[in-house]
């Protein structure tokens, strides 16, 4: 069995993990990120992104504006009866594709020195002393003081760590396509339909992302994506129309099932959670991005206090679950409220309409869907 030393590893090479990996190697530690899957390449994902992850980010040298990110500025809401409403985000967004930007945080990781090995998929995990163990699914082990799992929706670390959302049996799939057509850069648009929401946005390239969430069961009901997109979709006029007058890029959707909405914890003993890890946010209240930039800025930040000392990694972690708690549980916990609302007959025509009454209310709950922006640490 092999074993390589690093300082910090990280399971899982997306936004979160790729971000954190960076701002460690700048501090001076040597880190090993471990990704199952290969660069670059499509993610189901609405690929919004709020801007207050720029300060963060330009503070470690990653301007993603080079990736020729769309502005977002405005938000377009629909029900499953039809009705709709649009208004201003109190906060501008970036529109921009998984595929581009996690093979840009990965280029600009291996620039700072960071090792990034590719279809490493880790499978399970062990602490000898003040050192931790990651074990994947050839049985090479890789040995560093830090261990931190950032592995996304889902991975075979959830079910090794008895992580209790796996009890939840309300199972979502997520599907996205890109498309070509004449839509408006500066909008994000949801609408709903039966059983599910779907959110477009143009990302770079002239691309428009359409990424919709529907559960799993009534997915099967209808035999496929398909039927479902013909049958219950198109009911909604707006994606009608939409499906109508734009063209499929990908020869076939990009699919992910057995997605759950859970609550999730942020540490498990020696083990830190970053991004989808500790929790999904629900895409119709969306910035799932922002959150996984968060994380890693939480995790650098409570790492700085310790002064990376692994002696002090029981200290920092119950740092990082505080700020977690803090800072994005909240958000969490109000996306699954929203998305109770929505996706139902009837229901999500009285919250669209409860909106237009209380225009207020309507941009209270889109200014608490961002944060403020994050700042570089001192």
């Amino acid at each position: 069995m092999e074993r390589a030393n690093s300082d910090v590893i990280i399971a899982g090479g997306g936004i979160a993990g790729l971000v954190l990996a960076t701002a460690l190697q700048k501090e001076g530690l040597s880190v090993l990120v471990l990704e199952a899957g290969t660069y670059p390449r499509h993610k189901v994902c609405g690929e919004f992104i709020s801007t207050e992850v720029l300060p963060y980010l330009h503070s470690l040298q990653l301007p993603i504006d080079e990736l020729s990110p769309v502005r977002i500025s405005r938000f377009q809401l629909s029900s499953t009866g039809n009705r709709s409403l649009q208004t201003n985000l109190d906060m501008q967004a970036l529109g921009i594709s998984r595929f581009a930007l996690d093979d840009f945080l990965k280029n600009k990781a291996e620039s700072a020195g960071v090792h990034v090995l590719e279809e490493t998929e880790i499978v399970a995990h062990r602490s000898d002393g003040l050192l931790e163990i990651a074990i994947d699914r050839e049985g090479n082990e890789y040995g560093a003081p830090w261990y931190i799992s950032a592995h996304g929706k889902r991975s075979r670390m959830d079910t090794f760590f008895e992580r209790k959302f796996l009890a939840d049996d309300d199972l979502y799939s997520g599907i996205k396509m890109h498309f070509e057509g004449d839509w408006p850069a500066d909008l994000v648009a949801l609408h709903n339909f039966k059983g599910g929401y779907a959110g477009i946005s143009a990302v770079e390239n002239k691309r428009i992302n359409l990424c919709y969430l529907v559960k799993t069961s009534t997915l099967k009901e209808l035999g496929g994506l398909l039927p479902f997109q013909e049958q219950v979709m198109r009911k909604n006029k707006a994606l009608d129309a939409f499906f109508s007058s734009h063209t499929p890029v990908f020869d076939r959707p990009l699919a992910i099932s057995g997605i759950r909405f859970g609550k999730k914890e942020a540490v498990a003993g020696t083990v830190a959670f970053l991004g989808d890890a500790t929790g999904l946010v629900a895409p119709l209240f969306g910035n799932g991005m922002a959150l996984a930039v968060r994380t890693a800025h939480s995790m650098h930040g409570v790492m700085r206090q310790v002064n990376f000392k692994p002696d002090r990694k029981s200290e920092a972690l119950q740092l990082y679950a505080k700020q977690w708690k803090h800072d994005i549980q909240g958000r969490l916990a109000l996306s699954r409220s929203i998305q109770g609302l929505f996706g139902r007959p009837g229901i999500s025509d009285l919250a669209l309409m409860g909106a237009r009454l209380m225009p207020l209310a309507l941009h209270s709950i889109l200014a608490k869907s961002h944060g403020k922006p994050i700042l570089p640490h001192a």
